[in-house]
C-alpha cells in the first residue's frame, strides 16, 4: 500500500507539460477551473448510483459460482443510462440542493469529500478491483466533453487501472502457489 501511496505522490507532485499552457508547466488550479459544477455533481451521482446498485446486485447473485463481475457490469451500465436520463431531462440539480437550503458554495466542500470518502470505502472493499473501477471511471469521465483538461484523468486512470491489476493478478498467484502446496 505504501508503494501506491509514494506512485500517486510522484504522479501528483511532478510538473506534466500541458500543451494548452504557453509555459509548459501545469497547474491543479487550472485544471480544478476546467472542471464545470454540474459535471461534479452528475459524476457524484453516478459514483453513488454504481455503489448503490453494485451493493444490492452483488446480494442478489450471490453464490458459490457467480461471477462478481456480472453485478459490476449490470451496475455500471444501470448507473450509467439513470445518470444520463438525469443529465438529459434538464433536471436543475444545483436549483434542487439550493431549494432544499444547501447553497453552492456548500457543494463545492461537501461532493469532493463524499466522492473521497466512497473510494476510500470502495478501496477498502475491494481492495484491488476498485483501482480498476476507480481507473477506468477516470478514463471513461475524460473521453467525454465534460472535463476540459484530459491529460490527468487520463493518466491517473491508467496508472490506477495497471496498478489494480498488478495487484489483483499477484494475488491470484500466491492463491495458485497456496493451493499447489
Amino acid at each position: 500500500m505504501k508503494k501506491i501511496i509514494s506512485l500517486l505522490n510522484i504522479i501528483f507532485l511532478t510538473k506534466v507539460a500541458s500543451a494548452y499552457n504557453g509555459y509548459g508547466s501545469f497547474s491543479f488550479s487550472e485544471f480544478l477551473a476546467g472542471i464545470d459544477q454540474s459535471m461534479i455533481i452528475i459524476g457524484a451521482i453516478f459514483i453513488v448510483m454504481f455503489s448503490l446498485l453494485f451493493f444490492s446486485l452483488s446480494r442478489v447473485f450471490k453464490s458459490k459460482d457467480s461471477n462478481p463481475a456480472i453485478p459490476a457490469m449490470i451496475s455500471f451500465a444501470l448507473a450509467l443510462l439513470l445518470t444520463y436520463w438525469i443529465n438529459k431531462s434538464g433536471l436543475d440539480i444545483e436549483g434542487l440542493f439550493s431549494g432544499i437550503g444547501i447553497s453552492a458554495e456548500t457543494l463545492n466542500i461537501l461532493v469532493p469529500l463524499l466522492a473521497i470518502g466512497l473510494a476510500i470505502i470502495l478501496i477498502v472493499k475491494l481492495k484491488a478491483k476498485a483501482l480498476i473501477i476507480i481507473g477506468l471511471l477516470l478514463i471513461g469521465i475524460s473521453l467525454t466533453e465534460l472535463i476540459y483538461e484530459k491529460l490527468i484523468p487520463i493518466v491517473v486512470g491508467v496508472v490506477l487501472t495497471i496498478i489494480g491489476i498488478l495487484i489483483a493478478t499477484k494475488k491470484k498467484k500466491k492463491k495458485k502457489i497456496i493451493i499447489e502446496e
